[in-house]
């Protein structure tokens, strides 16, 4: 029941409150972003998530032609770039905790053990099961 109604309300909540308060640094890292590099702000990606679903994935852009910008380094050693994240969280393609989310056609490759990864939500940036 916990991990059916308890970590989802929980993981909605959480990334209610976190969006909340990241508004302004959301602002000041988008308009740096489209300062350094015209194209979206945000980077995304398609990514495997719950039952073998298929998501987008947010990021904040951190690279102009193929290399990390300066900003864009300041970005990923902080984790910075992955608190859009939350936002995939608030939508039910992430929770919190939990496995990495892959990238599609990796799943082919897993052992049995890694393949029991799609029942469950992979985990936003910062946290993880092991």
């Amino acid at each position: 029941m916990y991990k059916k109604y308890t970590k989802r309300i929980l993981d909605t909540i959480i990334s209610i409150i976190v969006i909340i308060l990241l508004i302004p640094v959301y602002l000041i890292i988008g308009a740096l972003v489209k300062l350094i590099d015209k194209n979206p702000i945000l980077f995304k990606q398609i990514r495997t998530g719950l039952n073998g679903k298929e998501f987008k994935i947010l990021k904040f852009r951190t690279m102009k032609d193929g290399k990390p910008t300066k900003f864009g380094q300041f970005l990923r050693n902080t984790s910075l770039d992955e608190t859009p994240q939350f936002i995939n969280v608030l939508k039910g393609e992430m929770s919190i905790v939990g496995p990495r989310p892959w990238v599609p056609g990796y799943y082919e490759n897993f052992n049995e053990t890694q393949k029991c990864r799609v029942k469950v939500r992979p985990r936003f940036g910062w946290f993880s099961t092991g």
